[in-house]
């Protein structure tokens, strides 16, 4: 008789197929059965970037994370073009970092693309708009 605890040990999405063979069963072999991603919309964001109001030479962080959270690489957009890494832009997972706020070079809106490297389906998050502050406009607010 198949046991429970057998299949308790296996992962959710596997399953073990079995044949009857008089009264005993016989482990045939192990299918493993992943979830697959349909083009249809399984991809999500869990956390899409929000805006920001940023004093310039200041850093700031743009989150996103995509669901399923597994085999998915992130890319940025500013502006529809995509954003290339420098030493002042980069991103880890799919968070966007910018050590230092400029406000010519990173005024504008932020697009985070979600892509599932099995599927190869892209989502693309709401563009969230960094608004960079600068001194003189702080002095001439403040004063």
């Amino acid at each position: 008789m198949h046991k429970r605890s057998e299949r308790s040990k296996a992962p959710p999405w596997s399953r073990i197929c079995c044949e009857k063979e008089g009264l005993k069963l016989r482990k045939m072999e192990r299918r493993v059965m992943r979830p697959i991603l349909a083009e249809d919309g399984d991809l999500y964001f869990s956390v899409s970037p929000a805006e920001h109001s940023v004093v310039e030479g200041h850093p700031v962080r743009l989150r996103c994370e995509a669901q399923p959270s597994t085999r998915v690489q992130y890319s940025w957009k500013i502006d529809g073009k995509p954003l290339a890494p420098s030493p002042r832009r980069h991103h880890v997972g799919g968070d966007l970092y910018i050590t230092r706020v400029d406000r010519i070079l990173d005024s504008g809106n932020f697009v985070c693309v979600a892509t599932h490297v099995e599927t190869g389906y892209s989502i693309e998050s709401s563009p969230a708009k960094i608004d960079v502050q600068f001194l003189e406009r702080l002095y001439r607010l403040i004063y």
